[in-house]
């Protein structure tokens, strides 16, 4: 005879073990998943150092400004985050979602919310999106940058886009005429960007010895700059905000983002 389980009341056993049914009893019991563990409670809310260096408009706190974050994307789920809408430019991944983790650090310089917990942003008030053009090697290519600048010019006018930040760079030169003159399609796509109103922050050089005049996209003269080493460095710059090592503040160009 195959096996069976049977539940059977106790009064019914005798007669299961008389008529040879049974051949082993043994008590059922309700089994448990492994319980959901509590949340650890959030830290108490800071200001931290390049925040407040930067200086938080007690008067302008950025409300329904659009600013977009050109980067590993933004932590969707983050509750110190208010990230509006989101998209990648990334093969093998469906939203811009940060699964490196610098673009959420970045978000969090330009907007973290002001809601007594985690820290606070320059602009608490303003209105995040999340465009992923990196990977999760925090690497990417110039056409995934031009694909979210696109995206960003596109929906600038309908999301009231005011500002992008492009915490990343690579090698190259600029003509110093949007790409007409050696057909760069990145120049083209910010320039194209810049005019339809968008200010772009960018970062300025992430090598101390790297010359500024080979990287991008900071060579070109439509960004807005922010030169974390300038005072090392032969030269001139738009804006620019106060260099930290605070761990809130990994790109201080972002502070600049949200000053803006």
């Amino acid at each position: 005879m195959p096996a069976r389980q049977y539940l059977a009341p106790a009064r019914l056993l005798t007669g299961l073990f008389q008529q040879e049914l049974c051949v082993v009893v043994s008590i059922d019991a309700v089994g448990k998943g492994k319980p959901v563990p509590t949340p650890a409670p959030q830290p108490v809310e800071t200001i931290p150092t390049g925040v407040r260096r930067a200086g938080v408009n007690s008067a302008n706190h950025g409300f329904g400004i659009g600013v977009a974050v050109i980067d590993t994307g933004i932590d969707l789920t983050h509750p110190d985050l208010n990230v509006v809408a989101n998209m990648t430019c990334i093969p093998r991944t469906k939203s811009g979602n940060d699964d490196n983790g610098h673009g959420t650090h970045v978000a969090g310089t330009i907007a973290a919310l002001d809601n007594e917990f985690g820290v606070l942003g320059v602009a608490s008030q303003s209105d995040l999106y999340a465009v992923k053009v990196l990977d999760k090697r925090g690497s990417g290519s110039w056409s995934s940058v031009i694909c979210g600048i696109d995206w960003v010019t596109e929906n600038a006018q309908a999301l009231n886009i005011k500002v992008a930040n492009m915490s990343l760079g690579g090698s190259g030169y600029s003509d110093d005429n949007c790409g007409k003159d050696n057909a760069d399609a990145l120049h083209q796509a910010i320039c194209t960007s810049t005019a339809a109103g968008i200010t772009y922050v960018v970062a300025a050089g992430m090598k101390m010895m790297m010359s500024p005049t080979m990287f991008l996209p900071h060579t070109m003269i439509q960004s807005l700059l922010f030169p974390p080493w300038s005072i090392l460095m032969d030269y001139q710059v738009d804006w620019e905000a106060p260099p930290v090592t605070d761990w809130t503040t990994p790109s201080p160009h972002s502070a600049t983002t949200a000053h803006l």
